[in-house]
């Protein structure tokens, strides 16, 4: 079975994920920097595209305030589910996407990315219908070099292989990790991940294909910190050596006109 039907299968039939996915309902915290980026790079009037949109939680509150949005996934059942919070959602392929060139303001996703078997691919689709212009809201997970994440197994040998994989990124950015030749070390969620994608790699592709980085950080919080631990974030977030090294990325990114 290629990775593709494998992933296809998996989503269509995992419940426990489903329930991990419905979850989230309500739990504005967990997308909270991502709803931020987004609503502060777009207008009522811009045209956005969520896409991987699971069964479309982050998509539905968007569209509160963003009505212009529209939410795709490849999986059946997830768009089905979506459906029912609203006629703003279609089953897609994100490496085969089937709009336009050029036709939306703003391309979004949240933790979606790291699920996709062609990743480079769908990026060169989410680039292909987005504006010239336009701009690119990413959340990921950073499961190649988060050393400062609670989420992954502390061994010796892991800690040792981020560092190495951190090391390695900065000579080589353009090196993009598969489970296929890498282990994946999380200890909940993510099972299901592919990439082990790294920021360094993230913000290397982008740049190298015309966009100018907003924002970027590695630190992305899913839960109300206190005000002490906000403020360690920031600090950690801005030194070189710590900066790649937090558990989630949000990356904002405008194309090239």
């Amino acid at each position: 079975m290629s990775r593709f039907k494998y992933t296809k299968q998996f989503y269509e039939t995992d419940a426990a994920y489903l329930q991990l996915l419905n979850a989230k309902e309500g739990n504005e915290a967990w997308f909270k920097d991502f709803f931020t980026a987004v609503l502060k790079h777009s207008t009522p009037a811009s045209r956005l595209l969520d896409a991987g949109c699971g069964t479309g939680v982050s998509t539905a509150w968007l569209q509160r305030y963003r009505p212009q949005i529209f939410g795709i996934d490849f999986s059946n059942t997830y768009i089905q589910q979506a459906r029912e919070r609203g006629d703003f959602f279609g089953v897609m392929d994100i490496t085969r996407l089937a709009f336009p060139n050029g036709s939306f303001d703003m391309v979004c996703s949240a933790d979606a990315l790291e699920h996709v078997p062609q990743l480079r691919k769908a990026l060169q689709e989410v680039d292909r219908v987005l504006k010239p212009g336009g701009v690119l809201v990413l959340q990921v997970p950073n499961l190649s070099s988060n050393l400062l994440s609670l989420n992954y197994r502390r061994t010796s040998r892991n800690i040792l292989r981020k560092c190495w994989f951190y090391l390695t990124d900065l000579l080589r950015p353009n090196r993009l990790r598969t489970i296929e030749r890498f282990d994946l070390d999380v200890l909940v969620g993510d099972k299901d991940a592919y990439n082990l994608m790294s920021p360094i790699w993230l913000r290397h592709h982008l740049v190298t294909r015309g966009y100018t980085i907003l924002s970027f950080t590695t630190y992305s919080l899913f839960f109300q910190p206190s005000r002490h631990l906000l403020t360690l974030a920031k600090v950690l977030e801005a030194l070189p050596i710590f900066r790649h090294l937090g558990g989630r990325m949000v990356i904002v990114a405008q194309k090239g006109t």
